[in-house]
């Protein structure tokens, strides 16, 4: 069973994460704005009065809808996906790390050919597992050769 220590660890990761993809997504949505539609903006911004044309005047505040629309899709999209990576990235390693525990607590070992029980009549093939006749030498499967 996962312990609260762990939980806590693998919640503070998801966070830190979440707030990180947060981070990325907003630089690269106002990175968009800015590249795509700084000059619109500063023009509307420092010169409101300057544009006489109305015509003019709700392009440039539809261009800079549009880019603003399209940054925040953006950043928001990246922002999501980057969050659900987070968390399924971190929720994947706490149940890795708490199977790993388990295994290793039950010392779990493969079953091979030896710890099977085998008639008397018959021998295993330690290469391929596959049982012979005992009065054989080789492997009726792959042909090598077998043990005593």
């Amino acid at each position: 069973m996962v312990s609260w220590g762990k939980a806590s660890g693998a919640h503070a990761r998801i966070v830190g994460g979440t707030f990180g993809w947060y981070l990325i997504g907003l630089v690269v949505g106002v990175l968009f704005i800015f590249l795509a539609g700084g000059q619109a903006i500063f023009s509307v911004l420092t010169q409101p009065t300057g544009f006489r044309n109305p015509t003019v005047l709700l392009a440039m505040i539809e261009h800079i809808v549009i880019v603003v629309g399209i940054g925040c899709a953006a950043g928001c999209v990246i922002s999501s996906l980057g969050v659900m990576t987070s968390m399924l990235k971190y929720s994947a390693e706490l149940h890795a790390d708490e199977i790993r525990a388990t295994g290793d607590m039950l010392d779990l070992q493969p079953i091979g050919p030896s710890k099977v029980n085998v008639p008397s009549n018959v021998k295993v093939c330690a290469s391929c597992g596959s049982e012979n006749d005992v009065s054989g030498a080789d492997c009726d499967h792959r042909g090598s050769r077998l043990g005593n």
